[in-house]
Formats: C-alpha cells, sequence, structure tokens
C-alpha cells in the first residue's frame, strides 16, 4: 500500500457523538454484554409443536442454560402474561373482521381461492391474555395453526419468536446461499419466526432476515453462537426505518435534470453490468411466501412496516457536497452563534451541527453539511432499476433523515425506504467527514476532490471481497462487530464509527486513503467507490474476486 511521507493523529469522538450525528436518541446497547443483559423477558413456550424430537429438546436445554450463564434472564412462561387493553383488542377485531368479510367475498365470487381470513383468526383477534411487549418466545417443532407462539405475542413489532426445528434433508452445511435463502424465507412464513435454529445432522444455521447462514457445531457449546449471533439478533432485531420519522420534502426532484442525470444513468448503466456479478439475487414479494392466511400474511406486513416485498443489496449515489471546513475550536467558537451543546463534541448552533474532533492533539470542527443519496426504494429490482418508479432521494440535516420522491412516483403504502437507510446515511455522513479532513490536510487530496466534485457510489451486497482482492487504498473494518439484524440502530452505528476509527488508522500510518469497505458480519459488505460501473469493472477484473453468501467471511 502506498505510503505517505506525513502522518497525523487524528482522534474521532466516543459513542455518544456518533448516535448524536446519526440522530439516535435512544440508548442502544453495541457490545454483546450489554446486550444479553437488555434480554430480560425471554420465555419458552410451554406446549411443544410437532415432530419434536430428543435432538430438538437437548439443543433447548443447553440453549437455556447457556443463556442463563450469560446473564439473559429466562423466564417462565405464565410470568410475562400481559392483559391487551380492550380499545386495542376492539381495533384489532374489526380490522380482522373486516378482511375476512372481505376475504369471503373474494372466496365466494372466485377470485381468491386460499388464505382468506377465517372464524379461528377473529376469535384470535379478541384474546386479551397475551405476553408482555419486549418478549422472546422461544418455541420447539411446528406449531397447528390454532396455536402459533405468534398468537400471544402484545406486540407485532417490539417481541420475537424463535423457531428450533430440525433443517429439511437437502439442507447441508454447504449448501449455497439460495438453498439457505429459499429455505429460510419458507420458514420464517411458515412458522411466523422471526429466528430459526435449524439443527442438522452435526451442525445448526442460524436463520434470520438478513438472508444470513451461520453455521455452527451442534455438539459445541452454545456459547459463540450466543455472543457472536443469537442475542445481537435478539436484542438488535429487524427494525426497519417508518415514514412517520423522516422530514418528507413537498417539492419533487427530477431524475433527468443536469443535477441527477450522470449520477442516475450510473446507477441504471452501472446495475446492468453489476447484475453479471450474480451479487444482487431476485427479491421475495411478500404475496408469495408460504403464509397460511390472511392473517399472518397481514402480520407480515406489519413486521416489514407494509412493505409489499424484499430485495436483498442496494445501490445508491451519494450527491457531490461542497465540503465545509476544518476550523481551529476557537475560531469555530468566534464564527458560529451557538445554542447548546449536546455532548462534549457536538455542538448545536443556529447556522447547524458543529462536529469537533482533534488533529494533532489540538481541537478542530466542522460545521456538518446537509449530505443526500440517491438510492431506491425497498423491494425494486436493484439492478435493473426505473428511475421514474424505483429512485428515492434520502438526506441527512442537522442529525434528521429526509426524504424526497421523484416528480412521478406516487407516495403509498408500497413505497418504503430501505432495510439499510441509516447505514446509508452513515456511510455518506462520514464520507463527508473523512473529505473535509483530507482536503484540510491536503488539497490536492483524491479522495476530497472525489466527494466534492463528483460524489460517491455506495453499494451493499449479501457476500464478501476476497481479502487478497482487496484494491489499494482501499480499507476494511468491522469484522468484529457483533452479527446484529440490518435496519438495526446498532448497524448505522458501526457504519460511521468504524469507518471514522478506520481513517484515523490510516492517517496514523501515513497509508493512501481512497475509500473502504465495511463488513457486516453473517450480513454482507458496504463499499465505497467512486461509481458503480467503476465497481462493475472492479468485481469483473478477475475470477474468484467477490462472492455472494460467507466464502470470503
Amino acid at each position: 500500500m502506498h505510503k505517505e511521507q506525513v502522518t497525523y493523529n487524528i482522534e474521532f469522538p466516543e459513542e455518544k457523538t456518533i448516535k448524536g450525528l446519526l440522530g439516535i436518541a435512544t440508548d442502544v446497547p453495541t457490545q454483546v454484554e450489554e446486550m444479553a443483559h437488555t434480554l430480560t423477558g425471554v420465555t419458552f413456550f410451554p406446549k411443544e409443536g410437532k415432530h419434536v424430537t430428543a435432538k430438538m429438546r437437548e439443543f433447548s436445554q443447553r440453549l437455556e442454560g447457556s443463556m442463563k450463564d450469560l446473564g439473559v434472564k429466562v423466564v417462565p412462561f405464565e410470568s410475562v402474561h400481559f392483559t391487551l387493553p380492550f380499545n386495542k383488542v376492539i381495533k384489532r377485531f374489526f380490522r380482522i373482521a373486516g378482511m375476512f368479510i372481505a376475504g369471503t367475498y373474494e372466496k365466494l365470487t372466485g377470485k381468491q381461492v386460499e388464505n382468506y381470513f377465517d372464524v379461528n383468526a377473529i376469535k384470535k383477534s379478541l384474546r386479551r391474555s397475551r405476553v408482555a411487549p419486549g418478549t422472546i418466545i422461544i418455541s420447539l417443532g411446528e406449531h397447528d395453526e390454532k396455536e402459533l407462539p405468534i398468537d400471544w405475542l402484545s406486540s407485532y413489532k417490539s417481541s420475537s419468536v424463535v423457531t428450533i426445528i430440525e433443517l429439511p434433508e437437502h439442507v447441508t452445511r454447504d449448501s449455497d446461499f439460495e438453498t439457505h435463502f429459499e429455505t429460510a424465507m419458507n420458514m420464517f412464513a411458515r412458522h411466523m419466526s422471526h429466528l430459526v435454529l435449524g439443527l442438522g445432522s452435526d451442525f445448526f444455521v442460524v436463520y434470520n432476515f438478513n438472508a444470513s447462514h451461520p453455521v455452527y457445531e451442534l455438539n459445541a457449546d452454545l456459547k459463540d453462537a450466543l455472543l457472536s449471533n443469537i442475542i445481537p439478533k435478539l436484542a438488535a432485531p429487524i427494525s426497519p426505518i417508518h415514514m412517520d420519522e423522516f422530514t418528507i420534502l413537498k417539492n419533487r426532484f427530477d431524475h433527468g435534470d443536469q443535477k441527477h442525470k450522470s449520477h442516475v444513468q450510473d446507477m441504471v448503466e452501472g446495475g446492468k453490468l453489476l447484475a453479471k456479478s450474480g451479487l444482487w439475487p431476485s427479491g421475495k414479494k411478500v404475496a408469495d411466501l408460504p403464509f397460511r392466511s390472511k392473517l399472518y400474511r397481514w402480520i407480515g406486513s406489519i413486521h416489514m412496516d407494509q412493505r409489499n416485498g424484499m430485495s436483498y443489496g442496494f445501490l445508491a449515489r451519494q450527491m457531490p457536497t461542497k465540503l465545509p471546513k476544518v476550523l481551529p475550536l476557537a475560531d469555530a467558537e468566534a464564527r458560529f452563534d451557538f445554542i447548546a451543546q449536546e455532548d462534549k463534541s457536538l455542538f448545536k448552533t443556529k447556522e447547524g451541527l458543529l462536529f469537533k474532533f482533534k488533529i494533532n492533539k489540538v481541537e478542530h470542527c466542522i460545521l456538518l453539511p446537509d449530505v443526500w443519496v440517491l438510492t431506491q426504494r425497498s423491494g425494486c429490482n436493484k439492478v435493473h432499476m426505473d428511475p421514474a418508479n424505483d429512485l428515492i432521494k434520502l438526506g441527512l440535516s442537522n442529525g434528521q433523515m429526509q426524504l424526497q420522491l421523484p416528480s412521478a412516483l406516487v407516495l403509498d403504502k408500497g413505497v418504503r425506504s430501505s432495510f439499510d437507510t441509516q447505514v446509508i446515511l452513515a456511510h455518506a455522513l462520514g464520507n463527508v467527514i473523512i473529505a473535509s479532513i483530507e482536503k484540510h490536510l491536503d488539497e490536492n487530496s483524491v479522495y476530497g476532490k472525489m466527494v466534492e466534485e463528483d460524489g460517491v457510489a455506495i453499494s451493499h451486497w449479501h457476500g464478501y471481497i476476497s481479502k487478497d482482492s482487496v484494491p489499494d487504498g482501499w480499507h476494511t473494518y468491522g469484522i468484529t462487530n457483533p452479527h446484529v439484524a440490518c435496519s438495526s440502530p446498532q448497524s448505522a452505528i458501526y457504519a460511521l464509527d468504524g469507518k471514522l476509527n478506520t481513517y484515523a488508522v490510516a492517517r496514523m500510518h501515513g497509508e493512501n486513503y481512497l475509500g473502504d469497505i465495511h463488513i457486516e458480519p453473517h450480513h454482507g459488505s458496504n463499499i465505497i467507490y467512486p461509481s458503480l460501473k467503476e465497481l462493475s469493472l472492479f468485481f469483473s477484473s478477475k475470477p474468484e474476486i467477490v462472492s455472494l453468501g460467507n466464502k470470503y467471511l
């Protein structure tokens, strides 16, 4: 790797400031030990399902013991019972009864021949005895539709169901991504489960909505699997950004105007080239998943914030950003009108948020600009995009997420931002911070010019790059992070905090910095690159450089 003569000691603030930069106001545990102690309502479903084997019972017992040893609070099922408020029962009843009537009408008129609401669904809606919000139910085997564990949840968003079940015989520890992907999606819909622990002959797989498939030895100590994977994904579950969390701009943007045209063209043409890599598999429509009835399809749509489908990975283009000047803190105090101190490294001024860090032990700061990223709505075909209907624009302004739509796109319940929205914005903000410092240290910085004049491509796929193929000037980070779910606030914190600290290490060693590769263990990779077309050339430059799935993890 190219070495520079000058080294710099750059110190970025602690995690609390990172949360403030991203507008994350809630308490978010990022260390596994903290996560374990937040799980205070883990319970085992008292009723076994069908086809429960001795292997499953033994695994369940070991799992419970290991959880307790790690500080997870495992409680009896009866102790987490909760009485659902009457008004919520009534609301659910009328919602489900209405859909039952509509489904019956469709069936009678021949429009719908299966998966409609039945009387049993209405009876379930009237049940007031549930488990408290935040409860995690672990169950064994395949339960009858009349008694699925998810029917006991009082909140479909804050609680989770974990199913322990044996894998189909065709799934082995060496099965490819597509096999695991199909198996996992079918199991989620069939068992109405957020996490599936699939037992094989001498191994087990942890499935979640990340489309990941980490494999562990069945008879080994379960603490490794719990610490690296299971506990983080229970404490930081899928939590898609809701539309009411954005400031939605009233004015639309024209994807064909001079400002956007070249970047949109790169997304469209670069996407077609990247399609040849096979890294972006076909998505799944919620309607095509094997839910047992409309009731469970409805519950599944709630979990995904009414999305009508899922597609894995994304392509994005960060718009060029006028880089702020890096100023000594004393100069900034004289120039800006301070309102409040958010924490010791983040200040609110009339001009915006002021971010403080150190260069060679001297305090400096920048006034954070708005950052904007062209990306794609959730569920669309990422590598064969229709700009008029699939393109959206994400922004971050003073810690507040913003959303802008193209002129022709209708904002309805099917239009949602990516599950990875906060990660995308974390990378965009980090790119601007680093580019500003690069320009301050070297007016001719390649990275600084790229971000300011052309913007950058940000891409995510569910796989990894061979360690021997990482290009010169690119830096990898994140491999040691817990395996949290995509869309969790933790994933955004890891993205920005890791990026800034990776850059600081590069500068400390005088290394060239042209971009980074953010590894999300058992989720995938995010890469910063000059353009998507150039990224496609890199991926196709030699065989075995990149893969889908865990080959290079």
